[in-house]
């Protein structure tokens, strides 16, 4: 079975953002602050 994948574009992601899951709308990643509390964050994705 073949998978496809279609690049759209580059993002910057915020800073400490390091990605976990996603999918066409949405994506997950563990985020770390500047006093080194980890939390969960979920960004919307819009494809303009």
């Amino acid at each position: 079975m073949a998978t496809l994948f279609e690049y759209i574009g580059t993002v910057e992601m915020p800073e400490g953002l390091h990605l976990m899951a996603g999918d066409s709308e949405r994506v997950a990643g563990v985020h770390l602050d500047s006093l080194g509390v980890h939390s969960v964050r979920v960004l919307r994705v819009e494809i303009e």
